[in-house]
């Protein structure tokens, strides 16, 4: 990043969460925000939707998708 070999990059997970220091913190080619990008309600609500939609499929057509 320092080089500009990577021009660019946004992170949003750290090996320790909330990162409070980081060697990442203050480059001008870095994006950095906290990960919690699901945590909005829109987020969930679509999340919710989601998994209603693949419920139902799978006892509709036998349809598995996602498995983990």
């Amino acid at each position: 990043m320092n080089n500009k070999l990577i021009r660019g990059a946004a992170l949003d997970v750290f090996s320790k969460e909330p990162t409070k220091e980081s060697i990442l913190f203050g480059l001008d080619n870095l994006i950095l925000t906290p990960h919690i990008a699901a945590s909005t309600d829109e987020a969930q609500l679509v999340v919710a939707e989601q998994i209603a939609l693949q419920i139902s499929n799978y006892f509709k057509n036998g349809e598995v998708v996602n498995s983990v």
